[in-house]
């Protein structure tokens, strides 16, 4: 199995919703990486959690 594990730091705090449908708690929020050379930029990503991960974030 494949894995990748990324040192960011969380840029928009975590936005906890529910879904209509079932009521499952969902949280979404940016985090920022550094670039991979000194002169490159930060990455933003978009981290989306759900159901228990969703609560503990």
């Amino acid at each position: 199995m494949n894995s990748c594990v990324l040192t960011a730091q969380v840029v928009e705090a975590p936005k906890l919703r529910y879904t209509q449908d079932n009521q499952t708690p969902v949280a979404d929020m940016f985090v920022e990486f550094a670039g991979g050379r000194e002169d490159d930029p930060p990455s933003r990503l978009r981290v989306v959690g759900w159901n228990n991960l969703a609560t503990e974030i």
